[in-house]
């Protein structure tokens, strides 16, 4: 056994975690799914990597077991998580963002197992500063992770249910920071080697950190459970997305709205069909009633009157008043109903039309004074 790792309490219930890890991971290893396979792969690194501390004697001058378990997986852990996270956003193209994350991982991991096997006496010559090294790479890797978090969190806060959102935040900053910290205290306990006592760093790697890699892999099994589809019915439900993600790419129903309604002002027209007009563009009616509920936080009807408020006020500004009546200026601006209106002017301008109308005549009389 590794010395690092001396109560057989800790290394029974290591080695528990690292079977269930290892299951889990080779079931979701075999989904159609990407982020299940994802998911699958973390929890096989992270379970072998068990196996691998607690017989590192047996295991670090193997060739087949260093590639299978060692060669510094833990290099993995924050892109997969992170890849795990950012593929609910479909927009993403899936194969690339998977190569770009992982990528330096496999650079790093494979440079290092090649120079361990195929340099085997520079290696052993300058094996401590190629472990400050991968550490240092370790340390940087996660703590750029936790930071990049940040900021797929705020892109995916509109897109997911509130309760998923939070389950995913957890999760991922709970793992992420739990690598951050002990990454870092590898690296700090290297650099420092000499003046650390070494009874003490027993204590903190018995009490502290043993725990804290424990309730990380307990978290990670119970969240790859919950993540399985049959048992998101007892959990969360299946559905994930708010709504949102459907308009993600949102280019079409702006070119919509600046086509129908700022060139061509459609609601002009009482009897215009906003169905028919998204159905003969190829446009779902729901992609359209979400975009307009996030960007300008109204319902569609809300949205369509607004505009025709806004219509009906230009052209009172425009000396229509002298011509039509306000009833009549209305229908030009695409209402059909004198209360109707009434009630969406009032609603939106706090007064009445005739108010405002009388505010306009008396702006425009002050003027010519």
């Amino acid at each position: 056994m590794n010395p690092n790792f001396p109560d057989l309490v800790y290394n029974g219930i290591l080695l528990c975690l690292s079977f269930q890890l290892l299951a889990i991971g080779l079931v979701k290893c075999f989904s159609k799914s990407r982020r299940d396979i994802i998911l699958g792969v973390l929890c096989l690194f992270i379970g072998s990597a068990f196996f691998y501390n607690l017989y590192w004697p047996k295991f670090s001058s193997n060739l087949f077991y260093n590639v299978l378990m060692g060669g510094y997986k833990g290099l993995f852990y924050a892109p997969l998580i992170y890849l795990y996270i950012a593929l609910t956003q479909k927009s993403l193209k899936a194969i690339r963002h998977i190569k770009a994350h992982l990528a330096l991982p496999a650079v790093l991991s494979f440079a290092y197992l090649f120079i361990k096997f195929g340099f085997r006496d520079f290696y052993l010559s300058n094996k401590p500063d190629l472990v400050l090294f991968m550490s240092l790479a370790l340390s940087l890797i996660s703590v750029f992770y936790l930071f990049r978090g940040i900021q797929l969190f705020q892109k995916l806060k509109p897109l997911l249910k509130k309760s998923i959102f939070k389950r995913y935040q957890f999760f991922y900053f709970g793992l992420i920071s739990y690598f951050v910290f002990t990454n870092i205290n590898s690296l700090v306990s290297m650099i420092f080697y000499t003046g650390i006592d070494q009874e003490l760093w027993l204590f903190i790697s018995r009490y502290i950190f043993m725990p804290l890699g424990m309730l990380s892999s307990i978290g990670l099994i119970l969240f790859s459970f919950i993540e399985y589809d049959r048992l998101k019915n007892f959990s969360f439900g299946k559905k994930i997305y708010s709504g949102y993600h459907l308009i993600q790419d949102n280019e079409d129903i702006k070119a919509f709205i600046q086509q129908f309604f700022i060139e061509n002002k459609i609601f002009k027209n009482p009897d215009f069909n906003i169905q028919q007009a998204l159905k003969n563009e190829g446009l779902e009616e729901k992609r359209l009633r979400l975009f307009v509920k996030k960007e300008y936080d109204q319902t569609l009807g809300d949205f369509i009157n607004e505009h025709r408020i806004n219509e009906f006020k230009r052209m009172l500004l425009a000396g229509e008043s002298s011509k039509y009546n306000l009833t009549g200026i209305a229908k030009q601006a695409g209402f059909n109903s004198r209360s109707t209106f009434y009630r969406h002017f009032k609603n939106k301008e706090g007064i009445t039309p005739r108010e405002y109308l009388d505010r306009v005549l008396k702006t425009a009389n002050n003027k010519d004074y």
